[in-house]
């Protein structure tokens, strides 16, 4: 049992050892689209030895690349279409090639020389996308209401197998019955829809799409549903008599007023719209008229342009002649012999334009600077007021203060002295003889009589300034007698 176990534990430790000197090898990745280049990359987690791309056909090897650790050599086949880039400081080394083919397989070789060798491979797979996709009927078809009818979906030439997805107006589901075909290692797909219809799928949209992993879904053309009454169909008639008989056919087609198309989207510009809507069957001698209104839904036929169509089942008009900056609501009116319908209302709003937008500014900006301009006005014309005020009622306690301090003196003029006293007094002593013939001091002793009965009179009072003028000529004649 021992010997068993030996053997063992040696072969363990011997593997573990090489795997620690030889690391570990990666290569991809090996998925591409087609018409791209695809670049591999192999890299080690051990530094050292020599690296090579090939390929194997039949036993040969056909070598694209080498790069050695030890001489810093990176090698390749540009002329071939390989292209090999070395990093020797992260033994990181990329091989690009130009033209991949599928299911070609490519190695990755580390040499670390005394026998340890290591390789690893990968298979390269080029996704193909969905070039070209088919639905079996035509753009516009007639159903018979509640009658089964069929559609089929066809892919060409992808890798890998395509999904079909089936669209009903704006529902979105698969359908399983798919039939996949080969052709030159690439896929077709078949798929097909069987559906009822009713008059309420009048004008509706039948189509599908296909894609692969990764890629952008590829539509097929849209057919739109033309539903006829129950009793529309083909007719026979025959006749017959002893002679023989004769027979004849017709197709009916029961119908009514027509389904309005529906609109798809209304864009508002400056002073035009654009009107899409998808097209409608609008029976016989049928006829559609694009109107829009302003207010109060009064309609008018509006001027269009019909511009070039993008898809053969929408139609895109051009509204000429609106109003800039207004709400318009657009509608369809679809007619024939049987009765009119329209379509479901559709508003927007025109832009303003830019040179009523700039008049629109500038008006507000006269409304908005007069605004400010009066309301400064205002307060420079209050604070003037104020300040006005504030100064006369200034004036006026200062008056009043002055006043008050006269009327003080007056009221001391005219208190009652004893004669000796008196403030005329001494008065007769030093008037001169022709002072006294022009009675100079009797009207002196009239005015203070007067200014009795008014000590609070103003000092400015006449009387008074005549007293002034006495006294100063008192003094004048005073200071003469001295100098006699």
């Amino acid at each position: 049992m021992s010997a068993m176990v030996l053997p063992r534990f040696i072969v363990t430790i011997i593997t573990l050892y090489f795997s620690q000197c030889t690391g570990q090898l990666t290569l991809g990745p090996a998925e591409v689209r087609e018409g791209e280049a695809l670049v591999l990359t192999c890299k080690s987690t051990e530094p050292g030895g020599t690296y090579r791309f090939y390929s194997s056909n039949q036993g040969s090897k056909e070598t694209y690349g080498i790069g050695t650790g030890s001489l810093r050599i990176c090698r390749s086949e540009p002329l071939q279409g390989y292209i090999l880039e070395c990093d020797f400081d992260n033994w990181i080394f990329n091989l690009t090639i130009s033209l991949p083919v599928h299911n070609q397989v490519i190695f990755c070789e580390r040499n670390m020389g005394r026998g340890q060798l290591m390789s690893i491979n990968v298979t390269i797979f080029v996704q193909v996308p969905v070039k070209r996709i088919t639905l079996s009927t035509p753009r516009k078809i007639d159903v018979v209401s509640g009658n089964i009818f069929t559609f089929t979906c066809k892919t060409f030439g992808s890798r890998p197998v395509a999904d079909i997805l089936w669209h009903f107006n704006s529902t979105t589901f698969s359908w399983n019955n798919s039939v996949v075909s080969h052709n030159d290692k690439k896929f077709d797909v078949t798929s097909t829809l069987t559906l009822t219809f009713t008059r309420k799928d009048q004008g509706k949209v039948v189509y599908c799409s296909s894609n692969i992993v990764g890629e952008l879904p590829l539509q097929s053309t849209k057919t739109f549903l033309n539903v006829l009454f129950e009793d529309s169909g083909r007719y026979s008639c025959t006749i017959s008599n002893s002679a023989g008989s004769s027979s004849g056919f017709i197709n009916v087609n029961v119908q009514k007023k027509p389904f309005p198309p529906p609109v798809i989207q209304v864009v508002c510009k400056t002073n035009f719209a654009f009107i899409s809507l998808t097209s409608s069957f609008l029976g016989i001698e049928g006829k559609q008229t694009l109107q829009y209104s302003k207010i109060d839904d009064v309609y008018e036929n509006a001027t269009v342009e019909v511009l070039n169509k993008t898809q053969p089942e929408i139609n895109i008009y051009k509204v000429l002649n609106l109003s800039p900056g207004t709400e318009y609501t657009f509608r369809i009116l679809v007619s024939n012999v049987y009765g009119i319908t329209s379509s479901k209302r559709h508003k927007c709003s025109t832009d303003i334009d830019a040179q009523t937008e700039r008049m629109k500014n500038c008006e507000m900006e006269s409304i908005i600077g007069g605004t400010l301009g009066g309301i400064v006005f205002i307060i420079i014309l209050l604070v003037g007021v104020t300040a006005l005020y504030k100064s006369r009622k200034q004036r006026i306690d200062k008056g009043k203060s002055v006043t008050t301090n006269r009327k003080q003196d007056v009221s001391y003029v005219d208190q009652v002295l004893p004669s000796s006293d008196h403030s005329y007094q001494g008065f007769s002593t030093s008037i001169s003889k022709e002072t006294m013939n022009t009675n100079t001091y009797e009207k002196m002793e009239e005015c203070h009589e007067r200014e009795k009965g008014s000590e609070y009179m103003e000092l400015t009072h006449p009387c008074k300034r005549e007293e002034d003028e006495m006294s100063k000529t008192v003094d004048t004649g005073g200071m003469y007698s001295d100098m006699k």
